[in-house]
């Protein structure tokens, strides 16, 4: 008996698909009525055309994809599909299979592998992803002062200074003058404090929740401290932020005769407006700028004043960009200068941004700036939410008795806690509480603690790091309640991992190779499997054409192919095998396929020499082989796929035969019939 592989597990795409996207939001559909009706009932379990739809929904993975839609008879396959999936389900819960230890343990360690995620997805990524993505409905101009903590000295100088000067500009000063005068960032100063447009996304948090939260020329009522010093804030230009579609013709500046060029621009712009559709001819023909020339002038694929290019997030010069969303998408053309010459301009068409687009890159940036930071946060106030602390009286003791000019390095540092001390509680929570003992040796044994300096700083930044993962937990433990696609995305956990261990011991681990019953069904489908034609080959291979025309002769002369193969052959290892290939196919194999396009079947047939790989080759067929049906044994590779599937699915069956007569399977046929009228 010869055990087949066991055939890795994929049954039913909706239990993958929960693993592929388990932090994608279930977008539910509405419950309409006709959701509620009942197509299937599987022993005490009811569905309904809206769950069924759900579960459609993940099976081919398309949230557009409606069961309603399908054929009566698909939509049938399906439920039948869907309710075998429940059987299996329902037998390993009947058996207690999730009970069993291994089983347990495996699902608390998905539980708190995918709620770790979860929570940090709802209470962090996706409220500030839902900000920036508003935020980025609009392109704003900020103008700013900026306060330095370095050129101030100190955090306590800067603000005083910020604040003086907040007051002088909320008596009425002009902020541009200010900035100019004031700011500790010449390059921002010098331009009067203002900033180019931005969206969300794209300056330091502090700033922009400042700046979005204005109205056009309100100045920000506080100054806002970043890491580097602080800020004060007045909202200069607020538009609905959209992408231009642009094209250009680039005259470079003449030195020697710059109004012709102008002259030139404005011929250009007087023809255009006569026939604008000259515009691409123009730019191929007379624009400077090579690249966008050879596309009749279009710059990219629309232009955000704040983003930039879609693609490239090239920015175009200012003066471009102002003349460009000053023009009316169509045909209607303006001339601009800029230190690469003179432009002629046209914006094809404008369209509207969709935030929800830039979700992906938006999620990139808040994880790689502010996520961490973030996340430190969060399990800070967790930590005093759930009523983690310090036992101060105990740390202070556990300080007092230990070098803390010492590290961890030095691993004996431990060795001066006294027994008495050890046992007291030093960290105490909702979960088990650290003694002194048991922190000192977390500490002293594992690496990342390698270098911790053993005083308070030291012993608080191991602690949140020894916690940090159990207060998540203990903040996620309630994540089913409040958010129901959880608990659902655990339940096909929960569902997925039960099938599996059912079907590997009602169906996978049950897989033998009969081979009684192999040799029956081979003989019903052993019409499908044959050989391949084939020839058994030998050559003689040499790289001059006058010797390959004397071994021909001598051939012909009756001297024997496989004594001169060993003695005169030149490719490489074949000298040694007489110059045998042994059997090849007429597929894989230019030797075979010469000698069946010469029709030759005779053993002992000599042809060549003919030019080959840089060299002459005589090539003998030492024997044909025809197509012919394999033997049983000869097949076993071909069709052991096939018999597998034919045992596989009567294992199925038989399995779940038995299952229903403890969970009988009913299937509302004159519902699904109501459903396909439009009733």
């Amino acid at each position: 008996m010869i055990k087949i592989a066991k055939i890795p597990f994929t049954y039913l795409a909706f239990i993958t698909v929960v693993v592929t996207h388990v932090f994608l939001n279930l977008h539910l559909m509405a419950q309409s009525s006709s959701d509620q009706t009942v197509l299937l009932t599987v022993g005490k379990e009811s569905h309904t055309l809206g769950s069924l739809q759900k579960a459609f929904r993940k099976n081919v993975n398309r949230k557009d994809a409606m069961l309603s839609k399908l054929s009566k008879d698909s939509i049938i396959d399906f439920i039948n599909l869907y309710a075998n999936y429940r059987l299996k389900v329902l037998d390993a819960t009947s058996r207690g299979i999730d009970k069993e230890p291994l089983v347990k343990a495996e699902l608390d360690n998905n539980r708190k592998l995918l709620a770790e995620t979860f929570y940090l997805e709802k209470k962090l990524v996706e409220p500030n992803l839902q900000e920036i993505l508003s935020n980025r409905k609009r392109d704003i101009k900020l103008a700013v002062v900026f306060v330095s903590f370095a050129k101030s000295n100190s955090e306590e100088a800067a603000l005083l200074r910020a604040n003086k000067i907040l007051q002088v500009l909320k008596s009425g000063a002009n902020f541009t003058t200010i900035a100019k005068d004031s700011s500790d960032d010449e390059q921002t100063g010098a331009n009067g404090g203002e900033l180019p447009f931005i969206t969300g996304g794209m300056l330091l948090r502090e700033i922009e929740q400042a700046g979005f939260s204005l109205k056009t020329g309100q100045l920000f009522s506080s100054p806002v401290k970043t890491r580097v010093g602080y800020f004060l804030i007045t909202l200069v230009k607020d538009e609905p932020r959209y992408f231009v579609y642009p094209k250009h013709i680039l005259l470079s500046n003449n030195p020697n005769d710059s109004l012709g060029v102008i002259r030139k621009a404005d011929s250009l712009i007087s023809i255009l407006r006569k026939t604008p559709s000259k515009f691409e001819t123009f730019a191929k023909e007379l624009s400077d700028d090579k690249q966008s020339a050879e596309k009749g002038g279009y710059l990219g694929n629309g232009y955000s004043r704040s983003t930039g290019m879609k693609d490239t997030k090239v920015k175009l010069v200012v003066e471009v960009e102002n003349a460009l969303f000053a023009l009316k998408p169509g045909n209607n053309f303006d001339k601009v200068v800029s230190e690469y010459g003179v432009h002629v301009l046209k914006v094809d068409s404008i369209s509207q941004v969709v935030p929800e687009n830039e979700k992906e890159e938006v999620k990139e940036y808040y994880k790689r700036i502010y996520f961490s930071k973030d996340k430190d946060d969060l399990i800070e106030n967790e930590k005093k939410r759930l009523g983690y602390k310090w036992e101060e009286v105990v740390l202070n003791e556990l300080i007092s008795s230990i070098d803390s000019t010492k590290t961890t390095m030095q691993t004996e540092w431990a060795d001066a806690i006294s027994p008495s001390l050890g046992k007291k509680i030093i960290f105490s929570g909702p979960s088990e509480p650290y003694t002194v003992r048991s922190f000192a040796d977390s500490m002293s044994r594992r690496a990342d603690f390698r270098g911790y300096s053993l005083n308070r700083n030291g012993f608080v930044r191991a602690m949140d790091k020894m916690v940090s993962v159990q207060i998540i937990r203990d903040a996620s433990k309630n994540l089913e309640k409040e958010y129901p696609d959880f608990a659902e995305m655990m339940q096909e956990f929960h569902d997925g991992i039960l099938l599996f261990k059912i079907e590997d011991q009602e169906v996978w681990s049950k897989l033998q190779f009969d081979s009684l019953r192999a040799k029956a069904f081979f003989d019903t489908t052993k019409t499908k499997y044959s050989s391949r034609e084939a020839y058994n080959i030998s050559e003689i291979y040499v790289l001059s054409d006058t010797l390959a025309n004397s071994l021909k002769n001598q051939l012909n002369n009756g001297a024997d192919f496989e004594d001169l193969a060993e003695k005169y052959s030149q490719r490489d290892k074949y000298r040694e095998k007489k110059g045998s290939w042994g059997v090849v196919t007429v597929n894989n194999n230019s030797f075979a396929a010469l000698a069946k396009e010469r029709s030759i079947t005779k053993a002992g047939t000599v042809f060549g020499p003919f030019s080959f790989e840089g060299g002459f080759s005589i090539v003998k067929v030492n024997e044909y082989l025809p197509v012919r049906l394999k033997t049983f044994e000869e097949a076993i590779s071909d069709f052991a796929p096939a018999y597998q599937d034919v045992v596989q699915k009567h294992l199925t069956n038989q399995w779940l035969d038995t299952v229903k007569k403890s969970f009988p399977v009913v299937i509302n046929l004159k519902a699904i019939d109501s459903i396909k009228k439009g009733k």
